[in-house]
């Protein structure tokens, strides 16, 4: 709403969209109209978490076009004068100005597939009364149902590969925040419309800082809640944690058992190094695979042991060394077949395909396959530090498998427990490495870049650019220098063309 100023404005703002009746308000700012140009930061909306994708992952430092920016210091918070029915009274300096109202709503993104007797809304997955709620009515009576045969013979709670849609606010947002990033984002909260606050660079690293938020909640009041309430009740936590807006290495550290997926033509394989990483890295025997999934196209009882062995053999060399079919359909029949089905869904795993008796050497062949690769040691050269940033997943590197080097990736969780014992880099678990990978960016926090220089201090040997920046608005800009110094300290004059190494 545009309004003349130098007056007592009292106006009824326009209402945001509403879904499902529900609607909060979060904030309600004024600025000079004249400084509202219409500008946008380039991928702002998945760079807020709005928009699936990668974007923003280290900052832009390019300077914006002249007048692009709205000053901070010109934004007025006119919170406090909203009242209950969304009248803004207000007593408005001279001039015009823009009020603008931001609140949140539903998604309105159901759960599927499901009856329509067990379909309803997803939960907020960012505070753990979600949770909570979904525990309460949807596993705890299947619990109650079957007594004593939990634990012994219902034994995991599975999350699957996120599938519910992107999550970005929740009632208590600000002060989550506040408590993890050490500032208050109310200043910078126009930056979630697309609009660049102070400049480009303030603007990108309070959206890095929004979404590594919205990661750190999703670890701490969902995937780690559900690893908890599973634990309390005897029972063990598995996930698939990929394609959403977390960080993957760092909710999958939770499960007890990480899972990754593989489809029956090869499929999401990029899925399969996350899960082994995770098993390797935090002392997990399993790494297991949602394995050989297939939609309508190349489902329909198209697949048989022939055609299955090879992308199975695959998921073995990428460090998977169990498989959770897809599907294995539960057949209450002795007299029909094919029975029942996940309709065209899956490979149709099980005795009522035609295959089912010749196969038997296959199904022995994946039992004798798993149980040895169950035991003893992976062996790894090379860690590799996926980074900071949220969303992100597993670290490729094809310069190190093309060398002939094993790596894992690692996160953010496990990086302030790193030792180092003879040159070697350790894991709390006793996995050892040689050597430390960072991403190809000079973009550290302050605590990571703390952390390299502690290790290398102990002998660690680390490859990656020198740290120059920090993609954090917390403590900045005393941070960027703390990071810059370190940078000095450690790599000296090594530059990566003419000197290589320090």
């Amino acid at each position: 709403l545009t309004v003349g100023g130098g007056r007592t404005i009292q106006e009824k703002l326009p209402q945001p969209e509403i879904t499902l009746n529900q609607y909060r308000d979060i904030a309600v700012f004024a600025i000079p109209a004249e400084l509202d140009t219409g500008f946008r930061v380039h991928q702002w909306q998945p760079k807020a978490g709005q928009r699936g994708g990668r974007a923003g992952r280290i900052p832009d430092l390019k300077p914006l076009p002249e007048n692009a920016a709205i000053p901070s210091d010109k934004i007025i918070n006119v919170t406090g004068r909203l009242d209950k029915t969304g009248i803004l009274t207000w007593r408005a300096p001279a001039g015009r100005w823009k009020i603008l109202r931001l609140g949140h709503t539903p998604t309105g993104a159901t759960n599927k597939p499901a009856p329509a007797s067990a379909t309803g809304l997803e939960i907020d997955k960012l505070r753990r009364e979600g949770l909570d709620g979904h525990w309460k009515h949807g596993i705890q009576p299947v619990l109650d149902h079957l007594g004593p045969l939990a634990v012994n013979t219902f034994k995991h709670v599975t999350i699957d590969s996120y599938e519910a849609g992107l999550h970005h606010w929740t009632p208590r947002m600000r002060e989550e925040f506040t408590k993890r990033r050490g500032y208050d984002p109310t200043p910078y909260l126009l930056a979630l419309t697309g609009r660049a606050i102070d400049d480009g660079p303030t603007t990108d690293r309070f959206l890095w800082d929004i979404r590594r938020t919205i990661s750190d909640l999703f670890t701490d009041n969902y995937y780690g809640y559900m690893a908890e309430l599973c634990r309390q009740h005897g029972l063990l936590f598995t996930t698939e944690p990929y394609t959403s807006c977390f960080e993957g290495l760092q909710v999958g550290a939770q499960a007890d058992i990480p899972m990754g997926e593989f489809w029956a033509n090869g499929g999401y394989s990029f899925s399969l190094p996350l899960a082994s990483s995770l098993a390797h890295t935090h002392g997990r025997r399993i790494a297991a695979a949602e394995a050989f999934t297939a939609g309508p196209e190349i489902g329909r009882w198209l697949n048989h042991p022939g055609s299955l062995r090879p992308v199975g053999d695959r998921a073995w060399t990428q460090g998977i060394n169990r498989f959770v079919l897809h599907c294995y359909a539960h057949q209450p029949w002795s007299d029909l077949v094919p029975g029942m089905t996940m309709g065209q869904y899956g490979c149709h795993f099980g005795r009522t395909s035609t295959w089912w008796e010749p196969g038997k050497a296959w199904v022995q062949y994946l039992g004798r396959s798993q149980s040895l690769l169950q035991y003893g040691e992976p062996a790894g050269d090379v860690l590799v530090f996926a980074g900071n940033a949220a969303p992100n997943g597993a670290a490729h590197r094809k310069d190190i498998s093309q060398a002939g080097y094993g790596s894992d990736s690692c996160g953010t969780d496990i990086l302030a427990a790193l030792t180092v014992d003879n040159g070697d880099i350790v894991l709390p678990s006793g996995k050892r490495y040689r050597l430390l990978v960072l991403p190809n960016h000079a973009f550290h926090t302050p605590g990571f870049a703390n952390k390299l220089r502690d290790l290398v201090s102990t002998g660690a040997t680390v490859l990656g650019p020198k740290p120059q920046h920090t993609p954090s608005l917390e403590n900045f800009p005393a941070s960027e220098e703390e990071v810059r110094a370190i940078g000095e300290e450690v790599w000296g004059n090594c530059d990566g063309k003419e000197v290589t190494s320090h």
